[in-house]
């Protein structure tokens, strides 16, 4: 997202740009968000600091005219500049835009629909910071929105000259804006719509403070916004192609988050098909647009990319790695009734044969107890919003318990930490049971994704990593009984698998790490 920004501009007069090392000299002692303007007979260079530590960003003539497009303009020179000096028709500078991290990407193809429901619900929006996606909201979606009152927080005035006043609606300016700082307004129902990143945060932050992110509500307003015609096949169909990056999460995460946004799409009468060719870091990734979700599920409404490679409508999803409070927004308008192909029948063929090749070792599932035992970033970083995992002594005494009312000849262990693996082994023996899964150590505050980063991948090693944890799972599901250290996506899938079966079930609940 491009943002507009307080930066200092330094301007050398008939000098030749500084060699390289001045110019990082300059830096030590200046913000990194200063811009060094170098003037010689009529022609400006500007030296970002980004431009010193980036290759694929040049020292040229970062200037750009305030224009109601200017921030449109700026995204298409992003690949060359991270940061822009926006001046007025005198040449005048008046602020500086800088391309920031964003969880949204904008395409500025609006061939699609807008959504209005969600704003539609409030009679005054306040937009904190002027910034690329603030502008969009007010250019394209607020002129169509039934409430009257727009508050702009931040610095507005320089580009309130060439935008165009919203008939019906009431305009304010907040000049005194804090990053980051809530207004506290008296106007009722009043949405806040903050330049903030996302997190895996409560919904507390939208329900009780009506705060919404600016990404967050872009995602929403421009969800089915970006139309494309691959041909004249299916004419009365409207197809979603379902995208998203995903690094950090595993296949339970994917699948419920991916579930979430396609069961929205439903309701809204769109019909789905997934592909994620963008986690190129994800753990299950092997290569450069490699499908993690073709790789091990089927598709959850009967259509697939080759079906609809000649339709006429086809939609391109925002950015379907939706956290907390997006999926919040979402799951209230899914229909209840929804039931999808992957309801049932989730994994494709080649998981399935990789687990029927694979799951003889369970031979007495009647006399198993399972035992799911999450490790690794789990409980040694603790990352926030995941579900806090039983110690190792609280489940070998949990065992005990059940053991000492039933005994079992087996134990089947799924872990993917090898130090509990090892712990495991030696309390328990050859009663242990368990698959040849990767395991692994970490240390704290280290994630699992950085062992499987881009220099480590393998052809075929993120089909074996997902295969083996599903089988896993799947044996976890024939045993008797079952215990587990926590809840977890394994869990989850553990549980639905055995369709309550279990003779016995304990999963630990311990709470949610908090935020940090």
């Amino acid at each position: 997202m491009i943002k507009a920004i307080d930066a200092e501009i330094f301007t050398v007069y008939d000098e030749p740009v500084w060699e390289r090392e001045q110019l990082l000299d300059f830096y030590k002692d200046h913000d990194k968000s200063a811009i060094l303007e170098f003037i010689n007979n009529g022609k400006h260079l500007h030296v970002t600091y980004e431009a010193l530590i980036y290759e694929h960003i040049q020292i040229s003539d970062i200037r750009i005219s305030i224009s109601s497009d200017m921030f449109k303009k700026a995204f298409m020179r992003s690949g060359k500049e991270a940061r822009w000096i926006a001046c007025d028709e005198n040449g005048q500078y008046q602020t500086v835009l800088q391309n920031c991290g964003s969880y949204y990407l904008h395409r500025y193809d609006n061939e699609g629909e807008l959504d209005l429901g969600l704003i539609n619900n409030y009679d005054t929006i306040v937009l904190y910071g002027l910034n690329e996606f603030a502008v969009e909201l007010y250019m394209k979606a607020l002129p169509l929105w039934k409430g009257h009152r727009i508050i702009l927080a931040g610095d507005w005035i320089c580009i309130g000259r060439v935008l165009k006043n919203i008939p019906g609606k009431e305009i304010l300016i907040q000049n005194n804006y804090v990053p980051g700082a809530k207004f506290e307004i008296d106007y009722p129902n009043t949405l806040h719509v903050m330049d903030i990143l996302p997190e895996n945060e409560d919904v507390k932050r939208f329900e009780e403070e009506n705060i919404l992110t600016i990404d967050e509500l872009m995602i929403y307003t421009f969800f089915f916004s970006e139309l494309h015609h691959y041909g004249e096949e299916y004419p009365d169909k409207k197809f979603i192609i379902v995208n998203g990056y995903f690094k950090l999460e595993g296949i339970f995460g994917i699948q419920d988050k991916i579930n979430t946004v396609v069961k929205y799409a439903i309701s809204k009468g769109y019909i789905p098909v997934v592909i994620l060719v963008g986690s190129e870091e994800n753990m299950y990734s092997d290569f450069y647009k490699d499908d993690i979700w073709d790789k091990f599920m089927n598709q959850p409404y009967g259509y697939s990319m080759i079906d609809i490679k000649n339709a006429k409508n086809v939609y391109l999803s925002p950015n379907a790695n939706c956290l907390n409070v997006m999926r919040y927004i979402l799951s209230k308008e899914i229909k209840p009734d929804i039931v999808l192909d992957t309801d049932k029948e989730p994994f494709n063929k080649n998981v399935e044969d990789y687990i029927s090749k694979h799951s003889d070792i369970l031979s007495d599932p009647e006399e198993t107890l399972g035992v799911l035992i999450r490790g690794t970033d789990y409980v040694r970083t603790r990352m926030p919003g995941h579900n806090v995992q039983a110690g190792l002594q609280e489940i070998v005494d949990k065992i005990a318990e059940v053991e000492a009312e039933h005994p079992y000849k087996y134990i089947y262990l799924a872990t993917e930490d090898q130090e509990i693996f090892d712990i495991m082994k030696d309390a328990y023996g050859d009663r242990l049971i368990y698959t040849d899964q990767e395991r692994f150590t970490i240390n704290k505050g280290q994630l699992l994704i950085e062992l499987h980063g881009k220099d480590t991948k393998e052809k075929g090693k993120g089909f074996r990593l997902g295969a083996e944890y599903l089988l896993t799972l799947r044996l976890l599901s024939r045993c008797e009984s079952f215990i587990a250290s926590g809840y977890c996506g394994g869990t989850t899938e553990a549980l639905r698998e055995n369709d309550g079966k279990y003779r016995f079930v304990y999963v630990f609940d311990k709470g949610i790490n908090a935020r940090k």
